[in-house]
């Protein structure tokens, strides 16, 4: 059964994961809830997150294990994500990256995407953590070329988690239902309250088209194990915060059935992780 005490864990729930010190660097836990009026790439820079300027943070935070991850991240993503699974009739891709760090996977995906030129597309990142936007940014302003600027949001949207969805009231104005084409949700499943699952579920279901994926990498248990080195990660990150921990990965797949996202495949990846692709079904 899938439950969880969100009155146990809600005194953690701003707080920065990277203050675990441990190998996956600073990342954040995040999920969603929809209202009207949104378009990724239409709203000037200061109205995608007002009292936000582009250029005031240029501090890039290091995650090697991010450096590690992004180019076998990449593959699947344009081997079965772009290539094949994704089943939306936009012309132009709209892209959620969710939890999205230190900006490492950012810019190196928006980079490879945009050489790669299958289709226009407009990349939206979010992390709730000030340093960690302002880490996406220096990224931005540092790895993507000038002439793949126009890709991405150079504002990251504050996005935080609650059990009834995004906290904040103007990143929630600024989406709306079956806006999206693909959400990218990198390495934050097992370092978040169960609910942050469970409102990423939800912003699946309520912001992807028809057809539209919601991409998971991470660790995780299959019938209740794992590899030794993640069972010894799984200890420590529940030492650190009982909310915490590598989660099963039939729980997520059940969560996500429930909210109409169906699964299309499970990639096995570099230092015992997996990549999950799920897709929205049709009458959901």
């Amino acid at each position: 059964a899938l439950v969880f005490s969100f009155l146990a864990c809600k005194a953690v729930s701003r707080r920065p994961l990277r203050r675990l010190g441990h190998r996956f660097g600073p990342i954040a836990f995040l999920s969603g809830r929809q209202s009207s009026n949104f378009s990724l790439s239409s709203l000037p820079l200061s109205e995608q997150n007002p009292g936000t300027q582009t250029n005031m943070w240029l501090t890039k935070m290091h995650s090697p294990p991010a450096e590690r991850n992004k180019e076998p991240i990449w593959k699947i993503l344009q081997e079965k994500v772009f290539s094949k699974e994704m089943r939306t009739d936009s012309e132009k891709w709209q892209i959620l990256e969710v939890a999205g760090g230190a900006g490492v996977h950012t810019a190196h995906l928006v980079m490879r995407l945009a050489d790669w030129n299958k289709k226009p597309f407009h990349w939206q990142s979010t992390d709730p953590e000030k340093d960690s936007r302002a880490s996406q940014v220096a990224y931005m302003e540092e790895d993507i070329t000038s002439s793949f600027q126009e890709y991405v949001s150079k504002t990251p949207l504050s996005l935080t988690l609650s059990s009834d969805g995004v906290v904040e009231p103007e990143t929630r104005s600024l989406v709306q239902s079956s806006s999206l084409d693909l959400i990218v949700n990198i390495n934050m499943i097992h370092i978040s309250p169960w609910e942050a699952t469970v409102g990423l579920m939800k912003l699946a279901k309520e912001s992807l088209k028809v057809g539209g994926i919601l991409y998971l990498y991470g660790p995780y248990k299959q019938n209740g194990t794992t590899a030794a080195s993640n069972l010894k990660f799984d200890q420590f990150l529940q030492a650190k915060d009982s909310c915490f921990g590598i989660r099963n990965l039939e729980d997520v797949l059940a969560l996500a059935k429930s909210e109409g996202l169906e699964l299309v495949s499970i990639t096995e990846m570099p230092a015992n992780n997996l990549s999950v692709i799920l897709r929205l079904k049709e009458g959901v």
